[in-house]
């Protein structure tokens, strides 16, 4: 079985993606729609949610759902100059 995305365009489907399968193959489809992506939470929403967090688990399933950031922020090492300040033991070896 092969699972991949396409896009609907002009009356026909265009995949995403390179297929595996051979010229002239014979292959069954079944469509399923996309779900609609949900807005991201701003990153006081996601605060709010992770300090009202009841367990641990409650927590760590928020902190494994947030998406990576993608503006070059480094969380270990923001931790880490945290540590650094208060004098705790850093999470990692700095070079």
């Amino acid at each position: 079985m092969t699972t991949f995305s396409a896009i609907y365009e002009n009356g026909m489907l265009r995949p995403s993606r390179r297929l595996p399968f051979e010229e002239g193959e014979a292959v069954e489809v079944t469509i399923i729609p996309a779900p609609i992506p949900l807005r991201q939470p701003t990153p006081e929403e996601w605060t709010r949610k992770v300090q009202a967090a009841k367990s641990i688990e409650e927590w760590m399933a928020l902190a494994n759902s947030c998406p990576v950031p993608d503006d070059g922020y480094d969380v270990i090492q923001a931790m880490n100059e945290t540590r650094r300040a208060n004098g705790e033991q850093l999470l990692t070896r700095e070079n």
